[in-house]
């Protein structure tokens, strides 16, 4: 017996809205870098953050997470 379960790729991940996602790439390879470094951070940040209206909470977290972030994502 086989199960298959669908999911939407346009679901949300854990708070992000998709929206969210697509303006967070484009915001970071405009200024960070490449789209599979931006890729990397936002996965690592979708993890320490419920949301992106979350993360932007504490915009010093921010500042420093996204250091911290970028060069786990550059190794």
């Amino acid at each position: 017996c086989i199960i298959y379960v669908l999911i939407p790729r346009n679901r949300d991940v854990s708070g992000w809205k998709l929206q969210d996602r697509q303006e967070f790439l484009t915001g970071c390879i405009g200024n960070i870098g490449t789209e599979e470094l931006c890729k990397c951070v936002m996965n690592k940040l979708q993890t320490k953050f419920t949301s992106l209206d979350d993360m932007y909470k504490n915009p010093q977290m921010v500042a420093e997470t996204m250091k911290a972030v970028s060069l786990e994502c550059k190794k």
